[in-house]
């Protein structure tokens, strides 16, 4: 892995044999990209090798991966070094959770039923 000039984090390329990849990770980076780009470019077509290298030669965004800025989640953990930060932060999340508990399930389960 690397960053490029725009800091987007793209995979070495695991269908280059030039690459320097051991044997698991080549497997763990195919893998890995596959199910990124079915979701990402909607490709889901499995291909040889050989039509990989071709595919990734045409669209090299094949090998990018796309990152999101930190979740609450995230935030949350991190604000465990800070215990005053986290209880006002966990205290204004239970609170709107409790005026309206229909909002949880909505961001729990945000996309998953649509039928795109």
């Amino acid at each position: 892995m690397f960053f490029d000039s725009d800091n987007d984090l793209i995979f070495k390329n695991p269908y280059d044999q030039n690459a320097d990849l051991l044997p698991h990770e080549r497997k763990f980076l195919k893998k890995a990209l596959f199910y990124i780009n079915k979701i990402r470019l909607g490709e889901t077509r499995l291909r040889s090798d050989a039509e990989m290298e071709e595919f990734i030669e045409k669209k090299p965004e094949y090998l990018n991966v796309p990152l999101e800025k930190a979740s609450s989640t995230t935030k949350a953990v991190k604000a465990w070094h800070n215990p005053l930060e986290y209880a006002k932060d966990l205290s204004r999340r239970v609170k709107e959770y409790c005026e309206d508990p229909k909002k949880y399930f909505r961001e729990m389960y945000e996309g998953i039923l649509t039928d795109d």
